[in-house]
């Protein structure tokens, strides 16, 4: 969208990281040696724990499917751990903040999708990328959702990317 933003009709950011997050446990994963290990030992258990903390209800039996899923992926698709640590270790998960000035020069109506408890990327970034970087967003905050949004609370989420394509 920020490359080749004349071939973008909307975006749509939920829960996005690039700013700050409530957390720097990922900074350790940039080190080399202490990631190996942790992606060895505990990183499995770490992220299928994440997963639990990221959800407002962790009796919600969709929270149990996506951990199984998860665990059963872990198995099958050891590739899928590589690309994790990769990402922590080379995408700029906090710095994201030219991309989203270009956002915000850039002609496209933008979506913002956050839950209010969110833990890792904090509702006060959603509100820093409407108030400083794209000011034409539309924010639209999901009550009582933390990270997992997306998956927790698809009704409200579809109702927003609904509502918002209807009027582009």
């Amino acid at each position: 969208a920020t490359y080749f933003p004349d071939r973008v009709a909307s975006l749509t950011l939920i829960a996005s990281v690039g700013l700050p997050m409530s957390s720097s446990a990922h900074v350790l994963l940039k080190i080399p040696l202490v990631s190996d290990i942790l992606l060895r030992c505990a990183l499995w258990s770490t992220v299928l724990a994440g997963l639990e903390q990221e959800w407002a209800d962790d009796s919600n039996p969709h929270l149990r499917d996506m951990i199984e899923s998860y665990r059963d992926r872990v198995l099958h698709e050891p590739a899928l751990a590589r690309s994790l640590l990769s990402t922590a270790r080379h995408f700029p998960l906090e710095s994201q903040h030219a991309t989203f000035a270009k956002v915000g020069k850039a002609p496209y109506p933008v979506l913002l999708v956050w839950g209010d408890n969110d833990r890792t990327c904090p509702i006060r970034n959603a509100r820093r990328i409407k108030h400083e970087f794209v000011k034409r967003a539309k924010l639209v905050v999901v009550k009582g959702a933390r990270h997992c949004v997306y998956t927790e609370f698809c009704p409200q989420v579809a109702l927003a990317l609904n509502t918002f394509l209807k009027h582009q």
